[in-house]
């Protein structure tokens, strides 16, 4: 092995570690779930240390290289590498633009030092961001399948984890909420939690190891829409039958967590791809239908048996949602509650993105401008507003334009790199649309971004073992040949 493959194979290695200690983060704050607020600091401090060790190796390397070669060849190899990684994902130079603005942003802040690093307990400062910049670096070098494929793995175990949590706060097992709805087979389960003194360790409520319901929704929508991406590309009944039933798991425990947002998200999703999937990769039909139906059937059971007697979960919040949006349209009385209090602060945050259009308030220095227009809340609670808010309308289209740009690439212009490449570059993908359609009633917060950025780095990189056919085809816009027997299917 030469010295170059060395170098990277222990740099794919680091990137791997680094991915996962994100992507592990909900898992961490299920055993101390009073410290996210700490351990993200901590790991962001670890992901920025690293991210600058791993660059410092890379300069000792190419100084060493000089003396090789000459300093014009190894600046002609470094800013050709650039280029070809730019020239190949855009949406990186928006990404990279945005960031400039939230640095600006944080420097001009009235509160710089919370720009910088926010509060201990809501670290959303400029720390924040680099750490999101750093994930994605991390996540987008992974280029070889198998790591990528164990990040993908993790996010399944992570999940399970979470959702076994919450489900049983939710049946009132754990903790104390709907203690008096615990179902009778569950007595037993909760006596032994509170011989061993486990019961109340949980003390959020039903969101697992989150702090809100929506926040925990979030966290769901990203993993629900990466097992349906995974189960549209896995070509083995094998694969499938457990994939399937990961998919119906997930949609129980998003129904039940009751975040109306992140269910539409997953819904949307689901009905986009399951359409590209039937007309433009021209997949199987029932294939393509069953995450689908088994949505209908899951959502069908949790309304014939629901937690609370004569309480319908998905009836209530449509019908609710329909009341919301008839008080708008009418501007009656309640309207800017609708939504949960959100109509209310979404024109408050219109408002101020319009007052400081170009570098906002400052990163988590918006409280002032919510309290000035009557306001008890200090979160616009619909990302790109919020963003607009923080850090400018020109960050804000930059962030809009990135997520939306790396979903129209990936699902309607690489046919073929979705189709044929080792790695399931569909399901990250998924993800990064439904967090992005979440987002838009969502907030954006440390310990639910820095998850969809992983999913957007694995999304926007490549792999050593991908097959991309008819390359100049596929970015002219025309159509490529593939046989239907590769359609979603596994080389």
């Amino acid at each position: 092995m030469n010295k170059r493959n060395l170098f990277s194979n222990i740099y794919q290695t680091v990137c791997l570690i680094m991915t996962m200690l994100f992507a592990l983060l909900p898992v961490f704050a299920v055993f101390v779930p009073k410290e996210y607020g700490k351990y993200f600091i901590a790991f962001s401090k670890i992901e920025l240390i690293t991210l600058g060790a791993c660059f410092l190796g890379y300069l000792i390397y190419c100084t060493v290289k000089c003396f090789k070669t000459s300093f014009s060849e190894v600046y002609k190899s470094f800013s050709n590498s650039i280029i070809d990684i730019l020239k190949h994902n855009k949406h990186i130079i928006l990404l990279l633009v945005m960031y400039i603005f939230v640095c600006i942003s944080a420097f001009a802040a009235p509160n710089r030092e919370r720009a910088m690093t926010g509060t201990e307990f809501r670290p959303d400062g400029l720390l924040m961001y680099s750490c999101f910049m750093a994930v994605f670096i991390f996540a987008f070098s992974l280029k070889n399948t198998f790591f990528k494929n164990c990040v993908l793995g993790v996010y399944i175990f992570s999940f399970i984890i979470v959702s076994l949590i919450m489900l049983q706060q939710y049946y009132g097992i754990l903790g104390s909420a709907n203690a008096k709805y615990c179902p009778e087979w569950a007595y037993d389960l909760r006596a032994w939690y509170e011989k061993h003194n486990v019961r109340y360790m949980f003390w959020r409520g039903e969101t697992g190891s989150f702090y809100n319901l929506n926040h925990m929704g979030y966290y769901i929508t990203i993993c629900s829409c990466l097992f349906i991406g995974m189960f549209f590309k896995a070509n083995k009944i094998w694969k499938k039958i457990p994939l399937g039933f990961l998919c119906a798991y997930s949609y129980w425990v998003l129904i039940v967590n009751n975040t109306f947002g992140a269910f539409l998200a997953v819904v949307l999703t689901l009905i986009i791809t399951t359409a590209l999937v039937i007309v433009k990769l021209r997949g199987n039909l029932l294939n393509a239908m069953i995450p689908f139906l088994v949505f209908v059937v899951v959502s069908a059971l949790v309304t014939a048996f629901p937690l609370k007697p004569g309480e319908s979960i998905i009836f209530r919040n449509f019908s609710k949602t329909t009341s919301d949006i008839d008080k708008v349209v009418s501007s009656s009385d309640g309207a800017d509650r609708a939504g949960s209090g959100r109509w209310e602060l979404w024109e408050a945050a219109f408002d101020m993105a319009l007052e400081k259009p170009i570098l906002g308030y400052g990163p988590d220095n918006v409280k002032p401008g919510y309290v000035k227009r009557g306001v008890d809340m200090d979160r616009a609670h619909c990302e790109p507003l919020e963003i607009a808010v923080s850090s400018g309308i020109p960050s804000a289209i930059c962030y809009v334009a990135a997520l939306l740009g790396i979903v129209y690439v990936n699902i309607f212009r690489r046919k073929s790199k979705i189709v044929n490449g080792k790695f399931n570059i569909l399901a990250p993908t998924m993800s990064v649309l439904g967090y992005f359609i979440s987002a838009m009633v969502g907030v954006f917060l440390f310990y639910t971004a820095c998850h969809m950025f992983i999913m957007l780095g694995l999304a926007s990189g490549s792999c050593e073992e991908c097959i991309v056919e008819n390359e100049e085809d596929i970015e002219e816009g025309n159509e490529v040949s593939i046989s239907e027997e590769s359609i979603l299917s596994e080389n």
